[in-house]
């Protein structure tokens, strides 16, 4: 019935330590008002139940009418889009200038031989302090007015400092070649992470104002029970057929060498598009190379 009510989800955010994952709500492909546009979930190593609110004790209140409403979330970057720009271009002249370096030194440098690397590339040391006071001052963004490190600005000091050091040691960079790529490697991990913004959701509840929520941790006895039937299940259960139920009608099988995690997204895709569309049902089965090859080629 027409009236104002809650929402409350329940979530877990146990990827990006140290900061929160955004989503923009809608409501009937409309943003309700500009508080929606970037709400956070904090990380969490268990799950939770957050009403969304101002505060734990205000919650936003929603006016819905009667009938069927559809409620959808969108994964938004926030204050953190400029400062992923910034890594991004960053990490890009890092790399450019480590294929210059390895383009004298190789790959695996002689630790005995000195390359010249100052008087071959010129601009090493003017780019290595060029992206180590960026990245410095991207972590101090990052930290906020109280100046303290922490897990998510990490990697961004590390590797300023190392290319702060390198820049006024250049003779060490082809000692440290193997460190500078590893770092480069690690800062464009991060950067993918936080650009993904994670989070887990089960389930989400439209209540009336101060109704009671269910605690969002299971109990001992539940999990115990949980467990022991998946416990059973595993002497039975056949985890590399995704064939589903038996609906009759004409079907296919396909054999594919994909991990199971892939085989799962190839499955919902065929559910939802070819089988929707032509009714033949596809019988995934997850199958080894080395068994799927010999039986192709005999």
């Amino acid at each position: 019935e027409d009236a104002l009510y809650q929402i409350a989800l329940k979530n877990r955010q146990n990827t990006l330590r140290g900061m929160s994952a955004l989503r923009t709500l809608y409501i009937d492909g409309e943003l309700p008002f500009e508080e929606l546009r970037y709400i956070a979930f904090p990380y969490s190593p268990s799950w939770q139940m957050k009403v969304i609110g101002s505060g734990k004790d205000e919650p936003y209140l929603f006016h819905l009418t009667k009938g069927k409403h559809r409620i959808r979330m969108e994964v938004t970057l926030g204050e953190l889009a400029p400062i992923l720009r910034s890594v991004e271009s960053s990490i890009l002249e890092l790399n450019a200038m480590y294929r210059q370096i390895i383009s004298y030194t190789g790959t695996v440098p002689d630790t005995y031989r000195d390359y010249n690397l100052e008087q071959r590339i010129p601009a090493m040391a003017e780019v290595f302090r060029k992206q180590s006071a960026q990245l410095a001052a991207i972590a101090k963004r990052m930290e906020g007015s109280s100046g303290e490190g922490n897990e998510r600005t990490a990697i961004i000091n590390t590797i300023a400092y190392q290319l702060e050091d390198m820049a006024g040691n250049p003779e060490s960079v082809p000692s440290r070649i193997d460190a500078f790529k590893t770092n480069v490697g690690a800062l464009g991990s991060w950067m993918l992470t936080v650009n993904e913004q994670p989070l887990s959701l089960d389930y989400l509840m439209v209540s009336t104002p101060g109704a009671e929520l269910p605690d969002p941790d299971a109990g001992a006895w539940t999990k115990l029970m949980s467990g022991t039937k998946a416990f059973l299940a595993s002497f039975y259960e056949n985890y590399d057929d995704f064939s589903g139920e038996d609906q009759g009608g004409e079907s296919v099988s396909v054999w594919v060498t994909s991990a199971r995690d892939q085989a799962q997204v190839i499955k919902r895709l065929v559910d939802d598009n070819f089988t929707a569309n032509t009714g033949i049902h596809v019988n995934l089965k997850l199958v080894s190379a080395d068994v799927l090859l010999p039986s192709t080629v005999a």
